[in-house]
């Protein structure tokens, strides 16, 4: 799915462990493929793969584990895919962390992370991810607490391999 009809690529822990990140000195072992995307191909991603489809994309707003408010937003489609897992996003915004805005209720556009993707080579395909510096700005300004926990690990990974990528 490349060229100019789809916007995407892969974030969360799917993207760390492609990139070989290591979190307290594990390994980053992904539970399902997280893909941001722009709202036209978070809805023809959701026509390619009707049949893998556990959720339709739609508007969606969610809360978190840890809050009663809505701290996402996208077009929310979900689907499985030889037994792996695939959540779509498209025009995906988390709430931003009170303490890095200094009020509750900004919403961050992920969709920017679309813009300059990282491409890596994995098993004879050239895919496109997020790069970590993306990563390390949504876990900290997250106001999710499994982002939050992850903020400073990957913070002191980028420091030891990378540490131009230190400053978010």
């Amino acid at each position: 799915m490349s060229g100019k009809r789809f916007r995407w690529l892969i974030i969360g822990s799917t993207s760390l462990s492609l990139q070989g990140v290591k979190l307290n000195g594990e390994g980053v072992v992904p539970n399902d493929i997280d893909v941001l995307t722009d709202e036209r191909t978070a809805y023809n991603m959701g026509k390619i793969f009707e049949r893998y489809s556990l959720r339709s994309p739609s508007i969606v707003y969610c809360a978190g584990p840890d809050s009663e408010k809505p701290i996402f937003r996208s077009h929310f489609g979900q689907f499985e895919i030889g037994g792996v897992k695939v959540e779509i996003m498209g025009e995906l915004e988390k709430r931003v962390n009170e303490k890095f805005v200094g009020k509750y209720g900004e919403w961050w556009r992920h969709s920017r992370r679309l813009d300059k993707p990282k491409l890596i080579r994995y098993r004879g395909m050239i895919l496109p991810v997020s790069p970590l510096e993306d990563h390390l700005l949504a876990y900290r300004i997250s106001c999710r607490q499994k982002d939050i926990r992850r903020y400073q690990p990957l913070k002191s990974y980028c420091e030891a391999v990378k540490p131009d990528l230190s400053s978010p």
